[in-house]
């Protein structure tokens, strides 16, 4: 009985959702955590970095090709799961058409720009071959938490990561750890959990209709905003990655990629509070409660980001020397230029997540557009003088940079949220009420 209720409290009640995805993301990190030692010691720095550009180049296809659908999926499905069957099939033509569109526009400009390509053909063919697919994943298992399938989700997750360490064994045991067959490990595990997602929505019933046009520009009109964001936050947390393969090379990558990787798991912090803050957010209707609620987070969440970036710091050292070996070393220093950008990152991304319940205001768009510029020059200018130490002091800058933005702009929006808009009108009040999500794209 008692089982009973956990598993019921776990699936239907906000605390729980999040605890369970909480427990979830913890569950694949420590997965994530030893299949990204295995592969790095495997393979060592060289053939590190030439996965690590491989995965770059498909994750940046992704998100050119996605179109912010993954947001208007989940915002119109939820609102009326009758629109299931025609957001699905329009789900698979944006995946094949996008999908093949972002995989030549991405090889072309690999091949065009590298001066040297250093991956064979059969690794970049599986890189940009896989671009429609990860649009696909992406697309069909938001759909999941459209319809209120978190549970499910987390459990392809879990899947997912068990998967990927298992076929790593497997390639162990046979002898076969390369850069292509262990980006062929992700595709395959990928392709997995999207059979997962739609046998699961098949349940729900029939999927494939007639693509809906009308329905796709209805969506486009909300999700354009968001893509924009997503894609230009996107470039500043990776771009550096491909100069710095441009201005160094292929072992240089491999010891950013740690770098990388040990800080994404502390961005894990920033991405939980979001997916449990922003429901709340846009729930609220007046401007100035919004802010009230997100400025009772920011305190703790800052001092909360800082102790961990400290303690992340303090074990720097140990973590890659021990785990990752002697060869990785040079991460460590890469990670302390980094850490200062981590906090900025986190907090911006708080005020984001507000920005974003209160209509996507063009500043998600023109926020991360700065830093992505800012992060080009910068990265041009350092990496030649201080290689990834410079690409982490370029990254910093440039996270620094976006939150200062949305630091300005939610000044400028705090004052004019003071000043009556018209007579009678008490300050902080928006007018005239909304649907709570009308203008939410997140």
């Amino acid at each position: 009985m008692a089982r009973r209720s956990l598993r019921e409290w776990s699936r239907y009640s906000l605390l729980g959702k999040f605890s369970e995805t909480l427990g979830t993301r913890f569950f694949v990190l420590a997965l994530g955590l030893v299949f990204g030692i295995a592969v790095a010691r495997l393979l060592l720095p060289e053939g590190r970095g030439l996965l690590a550009v491989a995965v770059t180049l498909q994750a940046i296809g992704v998100q050119l090709g996605h179109l912010g659908m993954h947001t208007a999926n989940t915002l119109f499905v939820a609102r009326d799961s009758k629109t299931l069957p025609q957001v699905f099939s329009n789900t698979l033509v944006i995946s094949v058409l996008f999908g093949a569109a972002a995989a030549l526009f991405v090889g072309g400009w690999f091949v065009f720009f590298s001066e040297e390509t250093s991956l064979d053909a059969a690794l970049l063919g599986a890189s940009l071959g896989s671009i429609p697919l990860g649009i696909g994943f992406l697309l069909v298992r938001n759909l999941l938490l459209a319809l209120d399938q978190v549970h499910v989700f987390n459990r392809i997750e879990a899947t997912i990561a068990v998967s990927n360490l298992l076929a790593l064994g497997c390639l162990l045991l046979f002898g076969a750890v390369t850069p292509i067959t262990v980006f062929a490990v992700s595709i395959g595990t990928s392709v997995l959990g999207t059979g997962l997602a739609i046998g699961r929505l098949r349940k729900v019933g029939k999927l494939l209709v007639a693509p809906d046009l009308g329905l796709f520009l209805e969506q486009f009109r909300f999700a354009y905003r968001s893509y924009l964001s997503c894609v230009f936050s996107y470039l500043v947390l990776r771009f550096d990655i491909l100069l710095i393969r441009h201005y160094g090379g292929a072992e240089e990558v491999g010891w950013y990629a740690i770098t990388s990787n040990y800080a994404d798991k502390l961005l894990l912090v920033p991405g939980t509070l979001g997916l449990v803050l922003f429901p709340k957010l846009a729930s609220i209707v007046s401007a100035q409660g919004r802010w009230d609620q997100t400025r009772r987070v920011l305190g703790p969440f800052t001092l909360v980001m800082l102790a961990l970036t400290v303690v992340a710091c303090a074990a720097c050292y140990p973590i890659v020397r021990y785990l990752y070996g002697v060869e990785y070393l040079p991460a460590v220093a890469a990670f302390l230029f980094l850490s200062p950008g981590i906090v900025a990152l986190a907090l911006s991304s708080l005020y984001m997540n507000h920005f974003a319940a209160s209509g996507m205001p063009f500043v998600v768009v023109y926020g991360p557009l700065s830093g992505f510029a800012a992060n080009i020059v910068l990265n041009v200018v350092l990496i030649p003088q201080m290689s990834i130490n410079g690409a982490a002091l370029a990254s910093t800058i440039s996270y620094g940079l976006v939150l200062s933005i949305a630091l300005l702009y939610e000044r400028l929006r705090d004052r004019k949220r003071r000043e009556p808009t018209e007579p009678g009108t008490p300050p902080g009040t928006d007018g005239p009420a909304e649907h709570p999500r009308a203008n939410s794209l997140e």
